[in-house]
């Protein structure tokens, strides 16, 4: 998983452009350091397809705390910053689908709110299945968003100019009505979606 054999992989498949990343978070895998190294890499690859780096934040709470900064961003001279909300552990009184829902929205519109340098929500609702493994409830659909969040939620999206991300993750939702509803919401809102494949090895992307 080197960039230039993302790059090349990605040329292969003929993709007019491409985001090439890495997670900032706490885990002892993905320190500034690292993240660092991709990005000077990513400086020495040429390519006919745009090319563009960022960086993955975790959301870690209800109040939208992520795991980078500005000041990272601007260093680095990233183009992009993810955010998803990845931290199963602040749902440890949950009970429902539902209140699963409300928590997680909330720690999402939290971050929008706060961090104006984040471009992108990435995979939202994916989290969902670390809760269920768990055991707090049995099953999830995108119909167990309330309507108030999704209104709420689209809201923020757009009055922060903040794109939302579609990617394998959320898969199970790709057929199911509310969801499709939802994302032409989105889309009538002037709000973009990013459209990525979350692949972590070269042969998913």
């Amino acid at each position: 998983m080197t960039v230039t054999n993302i790059v090349r992989r990605c040329e292969e498949l003929d993709f007019d452009s491409v985001g090439i990343l890495e997670h900032l978070n706490s885990d002892p895998v993905h320190p500034l350091e690292k993240l660092a190294e991709l990005v000077a890499e990513f400086r020495t690859v040429c390519s006919p397809v745009s090319l563009f780096v960022g960086s993955e934040l975790d959301i870690l709470d209800e109040q939208g705390t992520v795991s980078g900064s500005r000041e990272i961003k601007e260093d680095l001279r990233l183009d992009y910053y993810l955010a998803s909300a990845h931290s199963s552990a602040q749902m440890d009184d949950v009970d429902s689908p539902q209140e699963f829902s409300r928590r997680y929205n909330q720690m999402i519109i939290g971050a929008i709110e706060k961090c104006d340098f984040i471009d992108v929500i990435a995979h939202p609702w994916a989290e969902v299945h670390r809760v269920i493994r768990r055991g707090m409830f049995d099953s999830w659909t995108f119909d167990d968003v309330p309507e108030s969040c999704r209104k709420e939620l689209i809201a923020a999206l757009a009055e922060h100019d903040t794109a939302i991300e579609v990617n394998a993750k959320t898969s199970d939702n790709f057929n199911n009505t509310a969801y499709r509803s939802f994302l032409q919401r989105v889309c009538r809102a002037g709000i973009k979606v990013a459209v990525g494949s979350d692949a972590h090895c070269i042969e998913q992307i």
